[in-house]
């Protein structure tokens, strides 16, 4: 559901989990009278109940059998982009552990202007994002030759990857030439 909720949180047992939380109806109702008046959200509170609990695991380029997952994104007039997704959040039913008064939870929201200091650092996470993404202008196409000038060039600055493409390029072609499904 578009409108739920997901937030970290911790039982009686110090144990970690996800918090799965649905809005009330009144808060859809609200919602609702939110996009009608063009709003993203009013100066009131939102209320969430929570409907499920999930374990997690946590898979990254450090842990054993971590494969390389990428995803993309598309830009009408700037093309498509791609970056690999370094670490990997699989959820599971938390069963068992859940207790009557737990599912009686509520999450009370209420939106308010992020700081100067939120601002700055999803700025600072977007540049790292879009880090990534390079403009390939000066790069050969298949089929190109570098002139020798250009390939000196390259070399001296370390980034030399031949002609047919980038380490990243091939780390592409690996995961997804093959065909074969997660």
């Amino acid at each position: 559901m578009s409108q739920a909720m997901i937030r970290g949180m911790m039982d009686e047992h110090n144990e970690q989990f996800v918090a799965y939380f649905l809005p009330t109806e009144e808060t859809m109702q609200k919602r609702k009278n939110d996009e009608k008046q063009q709003l993203l959200y009013q100066d009131q509170e939102y209320e969430y109940r929570l409907t499920r609990e999930y374990n997690w695991n946590v898979k990254n380029k450090a842990s054993k059998g971590y494969e390389e997952t990428y995803f993309f994104v598309v830009r009408p007039g700037q093309g498509v982009f791609y970056n690999e997704i370094e670490t990997r959040v699989r959820l599971t039913k938390r069963r068992g552990k859940t207790t009557r008064s737990a599912m009686n939870s509520k999450l009370i929201v209420k939106h308010r202007e992020m700081t100067d200091d939120e601002l700055l650092a999803q700025e600072a996470r977007l540049s790292q994002l879009e880090s990534g993404v390079q403009d390939d202008t000066d790069q050969p196409r298949d089929g190109e030759i570098m002139e020798e000038a250009d390939v000196q060039d390259e070399k001296d600055a370390g980034t030399m990857e031949g002609s047919a493409g980038s380490d990243q390029d091939e780390e592409f072609e690996k995961a997804f030439g093959s065909g074969e499904e997660d």
